[in-house]
């Protein structure tokens, strides 16, 4: 799990103009357990052309990792807002920002390789050893813009487009060097929604977008083309003098081959 905590200011120069930004500071930690198994050798006997015996070797390879992570990184979101009666727009931008990850495991292995068939257990080489890291990665610049439209006193109007640029993350291990570029989306996502205000004190929501993935799909015959899922929302604002309480339920659908 990774947490953030984020203060925001926002300040009014102009009528209708609002300058605000926030920061959000991520800190969060993982268990982490990975393991892996190598199986051994399938020998089937023929005879006269027909299988007779199988034997199946155990595993000849299998490795451990346990231990646990810390995750830390600050997201710094600027924001831009200019409102009329009718109409508002709005930018947001999102620099560049770097997410690190901090490991500490201890590692456990059998290996036979190198035994000759068949495996004795107590031919089985152990080696065990402890090892630590850091990973990095590396997240673009981020912006959107959106646009509302208050037509009457009961309804509002209101979309974004939002430009990530995933395919431009840059993952890094302190153990190797190496900079890989795990995503391949460069694709935008937009959202669509409305508000019908029944009264003063309540307000009827509902929404949608387009949620684009950082992955292609395994086997897809565009390699670069990343996988495409939908999201609605419905939800409900309530009033009460200066307490202002949202809920909002969310159907998301993720479907490829």
């Amino acid at each position: 799990s990774v947490y953030g905590i984020t203060p925001g200011l926002s300040v009014t120069f102009l009528p209708g103009l609002t300058i605000g930004g926030s920061v959000a500071l991520l800190s969060g930690s993982s268990d982490d357990l990975e393991q892996r198994a190598e199986r051994g050798h399938l020998n089937v006997a023929v005879s006269n052309g027909k299988a007779k015996d199988f034997l199946l070797d155990t595993v000849y390879y299998y490795q451990t990792k346990t231990g646990t992570s810390t995750y830390s990184g600050t997201l710094l979101t600027l924001g831009l807002l200019f409102k009329q009666p009718i109409y508002a727009i709005g930018i947001t931008v999102k620099p560049a920002m770097t997410l690190s990850r901090t490991w500490d495991r201890d590692v456990a292995s059998v290996d036979t390789t190198r035994k000759l068939f068949p495996v004795r257990i107590d031919s089985l080489r152990s080696r065990s050893y402890h090892e630590s890291g850091k990973d990095d990665v590396k997240f673009p610049l981020t912006y959107a813009v959106g646009f509302v439209l208050t037509p009457n006193d009961r309804w509002t109007f209101a979309f974004d487009y939002e430009i990530r640029n995933l395919a431009n993350v840059e993952w890094t291990s302190q153990s190797n060097g190496v900079a890989a570029h795990p995503w391949v989306s460069n694709g935008a996502n937009w959202r669509l929604g409305a508000e019908y205000r029944v009264s003063d004190m309540l307000a009827l929501r509902g929404g949608y977008h387009e949620d684009t993935q950082p992955f292609s799909p395994d086997g897809s015959a565009i390699v670069d083309k990343p996988a495409s899922g939908e999201i609605y929302s419905l939800g409900a604002g309530l009033k009460v003098g200066n307490i202002f309480v949202d809920l909002a339920y969310e159907y998301s659908i993720l479907k490829y081959q």
